[in-house]
């Protein structure tokens, strides 16, 4: 899980945003 440390998200919910994002 580094890209939570790239993106550094405000929330938790931006967490998983971020990460569908990347994912889709």
């Amino acid at each position: 899980m580094s890209w939570v440390s790239r993106y550094r998200p405000r929330s938790f919910k931006e967490v998983l945003d971020q990460k569908e994002a990347i994912e889709t």
